[in-house]
């Protein structure tokens, strides 16, 4: 990449993140700042990231990707900000810069842009996986595919509830009016 590429990159995250006034109405909001409980997991840890990367104060390392790719780019953050600060554009550009810089990808994440580039080939990709699902074969891809971090239990209880750790989950309760017309079950013949 061109160094104007990755200036500019790096420039526009830092004029995003530099309207974080740091509130911290992301903190409790963002499922990986619950799973981890650090605040460089945080919307406004990794826009501190940005901004001190943009200022000089830390390298383009390897170690600094991995930082800024434990991000989900849910947008929840950006939803509960009263600022309405786009943290996920600003991370899609440091995670750019950074990979320009070090040169750091590997195989895995490779191949999954390949796949993610082509609407065909993420519903063959789904297909494919809800065919081993139906062949009783999850223990290849048990979580689809996705990065190790993720399937943790503690980070899987945060979205699946407390079924994910073992424990028995409490029917939900809807009053008459709210009641849905159908209800949707899951059956765990599979797994």
């Amino acid at each position: 990449m061109h160094k104007n590429t990755d200036d500019k990159l790096l420039q526009d995250a830092r004029k995003i993140v530099s309207q974080c006034d740091r509130c911290g109405a992301c903190l409790p909001v963002c499922p990986l700042f619950e799973a981890r409980n650090v605040e460089a997991s945080s919307a406004r840890g990794k826009n501190v990231i940005a901004r001190v990367l943009a200022e000089g104060g830390i390298e383009p390392t390897p170690e600094a990707l991995a930082v800024v790719n434990f991000c989900l780019l849910c947008r929840a953050c950006v939803e509960t900000c009263p600022s309405k600060i786009k943290t996920d554009e600003a991370m899609i550009n440091v995670r750019q810069y950074l990979v320009n810089k070090t040169g750091v990808t590997n195989t895995k994440d490779k191949a999954m842009g390949g796949i993610l580039k082509s609407r065909g080939m993420v519903k063959l990709a789904a297909g494919a996986l809800a065919l081993l699902r139906k062949l009783c074969l999850n223990s290849v891809f048990p979580y689809g595919i996705v990065p190790e971090e993720y399937t943790r239990a503690h980070f899987l209880a945060a979205f699946a509830g407390p079924a994910a750790l073992g424990r028995k989950a409490s029917p939900p309760t809807w009053p008459s009016r709210q009641r849905p017309k159908w209800l949707i079950l899951r059956a765990a013949a599979c797994g």
